[in-house]
Formats: C-alpha cells, structure tokens, sequence
C-alpha cells in the first residue's frame, strides 16, 4: 500500500491545530446609517417638486441671469 503519491492521496485538509475563525458578524453601524439617510431624503421635496437653476446665459453686454 503506497499512500506518498500525490495522485492518489484524498484533498488536503487544513491541520488540527490551526483554531476555527468564525466568520465576523457584519457591523450594524452601516444599516443604521443607511436608515438616516432616508430619513433625511424623505424630508426634502420629491425631485418633481425641486426647482431648476436657470443657465446664465452669455451676451455682448456680460453674463445675463434670466428672471
């Protein structure tokens, strides 16, 4: 019985002394601060409601600002 040939040995598996990591629990600070975004979007108007900034537009006379 030959066990040292690489081909026929089973998959490797990590050693016994290495301790098993559990992975880390993910941070609840990002829902949280995903939860005061919306609150603070959902004050502001709906992007309909919003008023548009008018070009200034460029004249011999200089930049004029429509009314």
């Amino acid at each position: 019985m030959v066990l040292t040939d690489p081909c026929i040995q089973p998959r490797s598996l990590p050693p016994d002394d290495i301790p098993y990591k559990a992975p880390a629990p993910a941070p609840a600070a990002k829902s949280s601060l995903k939860r005061k975004k919306r609150a603070a979007t959902a004050e502001q108007p709906a992007s309909g409601q919003l008023k548009k900034k008018k070009k200034t537009k460029k004249t011999k006379k200089g930049n004029v600002t429509p009314v």
